[in-house]
Formats: C-alpha cells, sequence, structure tokens
C-alpha cells in the first residue's frame, strides 16, 4: 500500500464509481481486511503510463503505483514513453498523488549500450524513482552500484522458489513472477521470500508468455526481446497439410492461433489477493488513456470493496461488463487457474470492445464557475446525452454526459457550443464522443 493518509494529506471525496447495478462509494483509506485474526494488508495497485495523458489518468483513477518507459531499453519501444528529463516530474506527479515510480528497463543490453544504461540508471536515482524493474544483471549491477532498488521483471521468468532467492541474495526488493504462475505456486513462492512479489491480473498476453518470442525478429527483423514487437501473432493463420509429392494442400482451418485473449482475474480478485502478492499489475503502456482510466478505476473499487467484504456478484458482474466497454481482445484466466486451453485464444484480430471514440473537436474557454466551457467542433458531429471523452496531459481522462448549455443550439464544423464540464478540465483539452462500433460514424 502506498503512504496515503488522512494525516499527512487532505482527504480527497470518496470514491465513487457508477455501475449497471447503481452507484457504489467506497473509503480510499481502508487498509485492511480482517480473516480470523490476521488482517491482509491492501496490495498495490500498479498501473502503466505510455505517456504524460496516461500518467494523469491511472493517478486520478487511485493507481498506487506508475511503471513507465524512458527513452531507451524498454519492451514498449513503440510507446510514446518518456523522455529521460522527464524523470523527475514523473516522480513528482506520482508523489504528490501518494503514489510510487517505477521505472522499466528490462531489454537485453549490449556491450556497446553499457554507458547510457549506466547514465539512465544514475539519473533514475537522482530523479528518486522508487524502482527499476529489470532482469539484465549488468542493469542489476549498475543498480547496485548507485544504490536505487530493483524490482526484477516478467523477463527474468521467474516461476519457483529457488529462482527467486537467487534474486534476493542479489538484492532485488521485489519479483514480477512469470505469468505461466498459478494462484497455488504464487502462493507457495510468496511465503518462500521476504521479497515483495508482483503479479499481472489484466491486460494483454503473448504466446511466448514471460518466454522469448523471436517471430518479430524473423518476419519483419523488429526484435520483441528489444520493445520492438510488430505482432505478427496477432493475425490470421491459415493452416494446411501439403503432399510433398503431389504438392496438394488440404486446409485444415483459419483462426487467431497464436494470439491469445486478455488476461482478466477480476472474476477470481479475492482468490489473487489470498495469495498474499504486493502488487497487482495491469497491461497496457501502449493501450489509450481512456483504457488505462477505466480498467484502473475497476479495479481499484473491485479490491477495496473486497477488502470490505463488499464485492458482490452483481457489483463484479456490473465491473466485467465496464470492462468490456474499452478495448480487449476477449478475456482470459491466464495460468491462474489452470492451464489455458483453445478456448483461451482470440476471435479477432484486434478489439473486441462494442465501442470506440471518434473525435469532436477542442475546448477553446472554460468557465469554471458555472462548469461550462465552448467546444469547438473539428471534427464528429454529436447528440446531447452521448457519451463525452475529455483528455489531456493535463486532465487525464474524464467522462460526461454531453449537454447544451443552450438546447437547441446549432451543432456544426466550425462552430463553438457551450457544453456543461465536469470539474478538472482545461482548455485545449481535445473531446472525444463515445460511439457504438455498429453505429453510424457520425451525423453530416
Amino acid at each position: 500500500m502506498n503512504s496515503k493518509t488522512p494525516e499527512t494529506k487532505i482527504k480527497p471525496p470518496d470514491f465513487l464509481i457508477s455501475l449497471s447495478c447503481g452507484t457504489v462509494k467506497i473509503n480510499p483509506y481502508f487498509c485492511g481486511f480482517r480473516i480470523g485474526k490476521n488482517v491482509m494488508k491492501r496490495p498495490e495497485l500498479m498501473a502503466p503510463a505510455g505517456n504524460p495523458t496516461m500518467l494523469k489518468a491511472a493517478l486520478n483513477a487511485g493507481a498506487d503505483g506508475i511503471y513507465f518507459g524512458a527513452s531507451m531499453f524498454n519492451m514498449r519501444a513503440r510507446a510514446k514513453n518518456f523522455q529521460d528529463s522527464d524523470l523527475v516530474n514523473v516522480v513528482r506527479a506520482c508523489e504528490e498523488a501518494g503514489a510510487k515510480s517505477y521505472l522499466v528497463m528490462n531489454t537485453i543490453i549490449y556491450e556497446h549500450e553499457l554507458a547510457g544504461m549506466k547514465q539512465l540508471v544514475q539519473a533514475a536515482a537522482q530523479a528518486k524513482v522508487t524502482s527499476i524493474i529489470c532482469w539484465d544483471l549488468s542493469v542489476i549491477q549498475a543498480c547496485r552500484e548507485v544504490g536505487i532498488p530493483f524490482c526484477v521483471s516478467t523477463q527474468g521468468s521467474v516461476s519457483n522458489s529457488l529462482s527467486a532467492r537467487l534474486y534476493e541474495e542479489l538484492g532485488a526488493s521485489r519479483i514480477v513472477l512469470a505469468r505461466e504462475c498459478s494462484l497455488d505456486e504464487v502462493k507457495q513462492i510468496k511465503a518462500s521470500t521476504k521479497m515483495e512479489v508482483e503479479v499481472f491480473i489484466h491486460g494483454a498476453m503473448c504466446v511466448a508468455v514471460s518466454g522469448r518470442c523471436f517471430m518479430s525478429q524473423e518476419i519483419f527483423n523488429t526484435s520483441a526481446n528489444r520493445g520492438d514487437c510488430l505482432q505478427p501473432c496477432r493475425r490470421n493463420y491459415q493452416v494446411t497439410l501439403t503432399d510433398t509429392e503431389t504438392h496438394k494442400q488440404l486446409i485444415l482451418g483459419e483462426d487467431h492461433v497464436l494470439s491469445p485473449k486478455d488476461l482478466c482475474a477480476l472474476p477470481f480478485l479475492g482468490q489473487v489477493l489470498e495469495t498474499g502478492a504486493d502488487s497487482l499489475k495491469i497491461e497496457g503502456r501502449k493501450r489509450s488513456p481512456e483504457y488505462v482510466a477505466t480498467v484502473v478505476s475497476v479495479y481499484r473499487l473491485a479490491i477495496d470493496l473486497w477488502m470490505e467484504g463488499k464485492l458482490t456478484d452483481s457489483v463484479s458482474a456490473g465491473l466485467m461488463k465496464r470492462l468490456s466497454t474499452v478495448y480487449n481482445r476477449g478475456f482470459s484466466d491466464g495460468f491462474f487457474l489452470e492451464v489455458p486451453g483453445t478456448g483461451d485464444y482470440a476471435e479477432v484480430s484486434g478489439n473486441l470492445s462494442p465501442y470506440r471514440k471518434e473525435y469532436v473537436g477542442k475546448l477553446v474557454t472554460v468557465d469554471t464557475e458555472n462548469s461550462t466551457a465552448g467546444l469547438k467542433i473539428e471534427s464528429s458531429l454529436f447528440e446531447p446525452g452521448e457519451t463525452f471523452l475529455f483528455i489531456s496531459e493535463s486532465t487525464g481522462v474524464f467522462e460526461l454526459a454531453a449537454e447544451l448549455v443552450q438546447p437547441g443550439t446549432e451543432i456544426g464544423k466550425g462552430l463553438t457550443v457551450q457544453i456543461r464540464i465536469p470539474e478538472g478540465v482545461h482548455i485545449k483539452d481535445q473531446v472525444f464522443r463515445f460511439i457504438s462500433s455498429e453505429s453510424e460514424a457520425s451525423r453530416y
């Protein structure tokens, strides 16, 4: 759990989230669940940030920790990422929200990169980053030399207690377990070490899971192990048998045979919490800000309600419905309950969400006193009552039903209309509409 307490920080309003089953209120400072004579510590909820907007969205949604990449040496090279000069600002933003900061440096390191790697580790230490997530022994050694805590990445494929204890002897403060681990194995490894244990609970899964995939390197000459995967596994493949004498072929079928569904631990979240894992991690540094805002807020609510003994089946069902509204390839239990089978592969190449966002325009004026703003319509038109998303680096993500200050105002491209706004939005915020993927794209 992070250091948020009512005594050291002004208490914000109780966290609210609206579901199909109603509005639920929780106390954000509740930190333990009593089982018999023992109190279970609330685990850290760790969220991804691929850019400043995602960082703000994750912190607003209640993340206890943020993991992010810098200019080099992380497994999401194609994400926008942050520059090395941004480290101080990222750490400051996290600290102001009572969250921890984790710099990801989890690629393999080549000889000619050692000097640059050491410079980045030193910069992270000077910026007071909470910890560096890595697995290459050169990065581990650099962390030891400057005295910054390090966490062993899932790329290290730690799946047993002996491996865990070896990293503990090297000085690791935490390990991210391999995604192949079952709940029982997570519990056993946690009991075998004094280190903190982190597990992934939601997001994309790779066909190579925590292993080393070379498919992108083979086809496109872009290495997944250098953070540059082009994800050929997500495509639809035709599987055939070829007679070597006649060269006749039999088509066995077409399917996404290499593309797993997304991991989703929400249906059995209580069992995950009972393993004693110290940190629960959401994947998604290349996904959208609204994805981060939605997924983090769902798990924030689910964890806190479970800790209070209030996570009912109806609330859980509402939360699952909420998760399905943002990007997903379908949901899987991963390896937590049993080894995945054919039903855990995706049915499509991309998004199964029934919704998508479409750009409307940007805010050109903001009147905070009257909670109104001038929206300049630059692209898609909208109708009152539709869902608006307000997105920017300074705002993060806010969601609100579209409401005109003066009903009946003409809505057209190039026009500026006055709308109601939520507290916390800013001039230049981009405004999007949430629409059904099957509906008409826009009104012209």
